[in-house]
C-alpha cells in the first residue's frame, strides 16, 4: 500500500511539474513587444519599446526532458527622445537587422548552452555608407544587453535582471518569493483569446548596480518588485509578464538633500520601472 502511494504521488507530481514547464512545437514563431517606462516621483522619465521575434525548435533528449533551440532576433526599437534624424534611423534598422542570437534551455528556460552572438549587419547595404558612424565594439556591447534584456525577463521571475532603457542600464539583484498557487482565466489578446495561468510574485530588492551615472550620488536603500505572469495553459509559452520595480534611494551630499525635502517634502527620491512583455503573435 506503501509503495501505491509513494507511485500515484510521484505521477501526480510528475503531472503538476510537467504543466509547469516549457512545452513547445517545432518551428514555432513567437511575437513579442517589450515596453519598459521608467519614473521619477510619480512623473514619467523615459519609454523604450523593443520587439522581438524568438524561433522555436524542440530537441527531444529523453522520454521526460525536452530541450529548445531559439533564435532570437531584435526587429524594432521606439525610443521616446523626440525628433529622431533619418541617418540615426537608417543606423537604427542596420541595428535591429544586425544580429541574432542562438540559445538552447531546458523546459525551465534554464540556459543549457550559453548564448551564441551571430552578426549579420555586414550584408546590410546600408552599413557599407554608415560604417564610420558605427562603433563595431560599442555595436557588439549592444547585441549582448539587448539579448539579456529579453532573457532575464523572459518567464519567472529570475534572481537577478538587466534593464536597458536605451539611454542608460542597471543591474537588479533581488529574493523571489511566489503564492502558492495560480488562477486559470481567458486572456484576450489581439484577436485571439488564450487559455492562461496567472502566477504571482513578490521579490525583495538587494542590490541596484549601474555602469551609467543614472544612481550617481544616490544610496540605495530598498525596493521591491511585483511581478503578474500569464503563461498559455497548454504551452506554457509567456504570453504577458507585467513587473513594476519600486526602489528608494536616499540623496547622499546632506545640502542637496535638504534642498530636495524642502521642495518635496520627502526623505528619499522613488523610482519606478514597470515593464510589459506581451505576445504579439504566434
Amino acid at each position: 500500500m506503501k509503495v501505491f502511494l509513494i507511485q500515484f504521488l510521484i505521477i501526480v507530481l510528475s503531472i503538476f511539474f510537467s504543466s509547469h514547464c516549457l512545452n513547445v512545437n517545432n518551428n514555432l514563431v513567437l511575437s513579442y513587444q517589450d515596453v519598459s517606462k521608467s519614473y521619477i516621483n510619480g512623473v514619467l522619465e523615459n519609454s523604450v519599446t523593443f520587439y522581438y521575434n524568438l524561433k522555436a525548435e524542440v530537441i527531444k533528449k529523453s522520454l521526460y526532458d525536452n530541450y529548445y533551440d531559439f533564435v532570437f532576433e531584435l526587429k524594432g526599437i521606439v525610443n521616446n527622445s523626440g525628433e529622431i534624424s533619418d541617418d540615426s534611423i537608417n543606423i537604427i534598422r542596420i541595428l535591429t537587422n544586425g544580429f541574432k542570437v542562438n540559445f538552447t534551455v531546458d523546459k525551465n528556460l534554464n540556459f543549457v548552452y550559453h548564448p551564441d552572438v551571430k552578426y549579420l549587419y555586414f550584408n546590410d547595404p546600408l552599413y557599407t555608407k554608415y560604417r564610420s558612424k558605427i562603433d563595431e565594439v560599442m555595436f557588439r556591447e549592444f547585441s549582448r544587453a539587448i539579448f539579456y534584456n529579453f532573457y532575464d525577463w523572459f518567464g519567472k521571475l529570475k534572481s537577478k535582471s538587466y534593464i536597458d532603457m536605451i539611454k542608460y542600464n542597471f543591474y537588479v539583484d533581488y529574493k523571489v518569493y511566489y503564492n502558492d498557487g495560480s488562477s486559470l482565466l481567458y486572456l484576450p489578446i489581439g484577436k485571439n483569446k488564450y487559455r492562461a495561468n496567472l502566477f504571482r510574485a513578490k521579490a525583495n530588492i538587494l542590490k541596484v548596480d549601474s555602469n551609467t551615472d543614472i544612481f550617481n550620488n544616490l544610496t540605495f536603500i530598498d525596493g521591491i518588485i511585483n511581478s503578474y505572469e500569464y503563461y498559455e495553459y497548454d504551452s506554457f509559452i509567456p504570453l504577458l509578464l507585467q513587473r513594476e520595480l519600486l526602489l528608494k534611494f536616499e540623496i547622499a551630499d546632506p545640502k542637496i538633500r535638504a534642498e530636495y525635502f524642502e521642495k518635496y517634502k520627502k526623505n528619499y527620491i522613488e523610482y519606478k520601472v514597470l515593464k510589459s512583455l506581451v505576445l504579439l503573435y504566434k
